[in-house]
């Protein structure tokens, strides 16, 4: 795991950051782009010192210790998946297997921390000798966390999950997996199930109840949470379709780089002012990106 970074304002040496998962956000000077990476560092120095010092380090009730770090080698094919994607492979990103007590279901999770830039993510003990767990894959998994925590400083929501099911490596997953925007689309379709369930027992025991109303709230929020992704995807097709001309072969990874609002731009035909300022860090490192 590669932890130390150059940090100078060349032109290289911004590219260079951001090929390792350190993506500039919309508007951030080369100033203050260098400082939140000089944060970064002092942060993962504490966590290291305090996991040389103690054997453990908390952060967020999360308690990770050092014997179940990941291995570098388990980032191998999840690093070579982002680069040939998204042009990344963060080699950086303190990784630990832990078994928490969030869910039975649970496989693994990123955390990143803004202002106070910091980031690492969390996966499942069972990973630590297999590659398969349930339906969830150790490379997957990782490069699906790897993808958040890049994307993490461009402080976006609605396209997280499309660019982070990217990397599945299953068609339906690719497709569908994307459906949930965060938990609360979850709990609403678990919640029309939990309403149907309700009506079924009042239908029963109390009172007679038009049944079919209450048959129709899962598949209707389900098709609600599938045509907004398909929405979502067009979208991020005509983006990448404006990007083209422009950045060629490297219009995803340059898509990648953009926040929601930049996105919706492009998929109206409009490369926002902030892909071309002059004076962003953004900006220097996708120049270098141009098609000449």
């Amino acid at each position: 795991m590669q932890v130390g970074f150059r940090i100078d304002d060349k032109p290289e040496t911004l590219l260079a950051l951001d090929r390792r998962g350190l993506l500039a956000s919309a508007g951030e000077s080369v100033e203050e782009y260098l400082a939140r990476i000089r944060k970064l560092q002092r942060n993962i120095g504490a966590m290291e010192e305090a996991l040389s010092k103690d054997g453990h380090y908390e952060i967020e009730g999360i308690e990770v210790v050092s014997k179940d770090r990941i291995r570098p080698s388990f980032f191998d094919s999840a690093n070579a998946q982002c680069l040939e994607l998204f042009g990344f492979a963060a080699d950086w990103v303190p990784a630990f297997f832990i078994n928490p007590s969030f869910s039975f279901l649970f496989g693994g999770c990123s955390f990143s921390f803004l202002p106070d830039f910091f980031a690492m993510f969390i996966i499942r003990r069972s990973f630590k000798n297999s590659q398969r767990w349930l339906f969830y894959g150790r490379d997957e998994l990782i490069a699906h966390e790897m993808c958040h925590v890049a994307r993490a400083p461009l402080m976006s929501n609605a396209y997280e999950e499309t660019f982070a099911y990217c990397t599945s490596q299953s068609s339906f997953r690719k497709y569908i997996g994307g459906i949930f925007l965060s938990q609360w689309d979850s709990f609403l379709l678990l919640g029309s199930t939990f309403v149907l369930l309700l009506a079924q027992i009042c239908n029963i025991f109390l009172l007679r109840l038009p049944m079919w109303i209450f048959w129709l709230l899962p598949p209707l929020v389900l098709a609600w949470l599938m045509l907004r992704y398909w929405k979502l995807r067009r979208r991020m097709a005509r983006a990448h379709s404006t990007l083209e001309a422009k950045y060629g072969h490297n219009a995803m990874k340059v898509l990648f780089r953009c926040s929601d609002d930049e996105i919706d731009a492009l998929a109206n035909g409009t490369i926002p002012d902030n892909l071309a300022a002059q004076k962003t860090a953004r900006a220097i490192i996708l120049r270098q990106w141009e098609v000449q």
